[in-house]
């Protein structure tokens, strides 16, 4: 039932493992980064990178994707043992997203655009997070069906609650009236700055 999109993620463990990092903003390899929109747009030559790499590391990918399925397995047999036995579980969802959600669904955020917090950084500055931010245009699309950015929260959400009784939501503010930061500026402040965030 998972199939794609854990195989999206898997493809994206790989490329992690090419590039020595999962931060893909510092990947050098242009096609890789953006190779999911490209895919998705019909790129030829994203589609050849793609299918190479699955050919290239199947076992591997096939391992990824068996160990999420155990995983999955496990959640759901524990959550019938605590059924019985009236346990119940608060499960833990932050807000933000991953390097592997920003690249997979590319289309669902705003380039360069990052959520942090207000305050509670250093002599309480704002916390810069790095997490991508989901276009609020594309939450929904004119008929009030889920748009891009809405499908990816709703899934992220409906994941996040299948297997427990509850969710303490890390950070719910930021849906509601998020902290943005364009992360090309802070990064130039960070630079002039020799390395110190302010």
């Amino acid at each position: 039932q998972q199939n794609d999109w854990v195989e999206k993620y898997a493809v994206f463990h790989i490329l992690s493992g090419i590039h020595g990092t999962d931060n893909f903003h510092k990947w050098e390899n242009e096609i890789d980064k953006h190779l999911f929109k490209l895919k998705d747009n019909g790129n030829v030559e994203a589609e050849n990178r793609y299918n190479l790499i699955k050919e290239r590391s199947n076992d591997e990918i096939e391992e990824y994707m068996f160990t999420q399925f155990i995983v999955d397995k496990q959640e759901k047999a524990d959550k019938e043992e605590r059924t019985k036995d009236g346990i119940k579980v608060i499960g833990d969802l932050l807000v933000g997203f991953s390097y592997a959600d920003e690249l997979i669904h590319e289309n669902a955020f705003l380039p360069k655009w990052k959520i942090g917090a207000e305050y509670g950084g250093p002599c309480n500055s704002p916390q810069i997070w790095n997490n991508p931010m989901p276009d609020p245009n594309k939450l929904f699309n004119k008929d009030g069906s889920l748009g891009e950015s809405g499908k990816l929260l709703y899934n992220k959400v409906k994941r996040a609650i299948e297997n427990v009784e509850n969710v303490r939501v890390d950070n719910v503010m930021g849906l509601v009236d998020p902290y943005v930061y364009n992360a090309e500026t802070v990064h130039m402040i960070n630079e002039s700055h020799h390395g110190k965030t302010y």
